[in-house]
């Protein structure tokens, strides 16, 4: 409203607000306003002229498919709003960790003049096989297993603990919440 009053192209009668407004500005700061409207237009041909730039570059093929920063916080929001979609970003953030050498060479030899380019090879998924990958730390099977057997000593003191499972899950833990799951065991 105050953009097509101050141009002149507003149909029904100026809002007293909206008026008083531009007075206020057009008393302050004479120039203000036409140098506003004259940097909206040029900011408007040249967005106009970038489309119209990105559109034959596409057409071309050249390096405009480039993935810029909000494009990937797009396909990360897209991958986050599926069914299990943080999920696969976890599993996509491992697997890139894991290969991290590899996909740097990748990118270095497709930035760099290299004629060869690097062989392809699989990228890894896990640390280990999956036989060798200790199962995650159940609270529920450890709780049954020590209820079951609660003034059994011996099967208290045979009990596996798997401490390098156990105490990560309890790192981002306060001090005094670890403290009493101490003490309770």
């Amino acid at each position: 409203v105050c953009l097509e009053g101050i141009m002149g192209k507003q149909t029904s009668g100026p809002n007293q607000m909206t008026q008083k407004v531009i007075q206020s500005i057009e008393q302050e700061k004479p120039n203000w306003i036409e140098s506003q409207l004259l940097k909206a237009r040029k900011l408007s041909t040249k967005c106009a002229f970038m489309t119209i730039e990105k559109s034959t570059a596409l057409e071309e093929g050249d390096s405009a498919l480039e993935l810029t920063e909000q494009k990937i916080n797009m396909m990360v929001l897209e991958i986050c709003h599926k069914p299990g979609g943080s999920e696969y970003l976890r599993q996509i953030y491992h697997i890139m960790r894991l290969n991290e050498e590899y996909l740097k060479e990748q990118l270095f030899s497709m930035n760099g003049s290299e004629e060869k380019p690097l062989p392809i090879r699989p990228l890894k998924t896990t640390l280990r096989s999956v036989e060798d990958q200790p199962s995650a730390f159940n609270p529920f099977q450890v709780y049954e297993a020590f209820s079951e057997n609660m003034l059994d000593q011996s099967a208290i003191t045979k009990w596996d603990w798997n401490w390098s499972n156990l105490l990560p899950n309890y790192l981002g833990l306060d001090k005094m919440t670890f403290s009493v799951l101490l003490k309770n065991r």
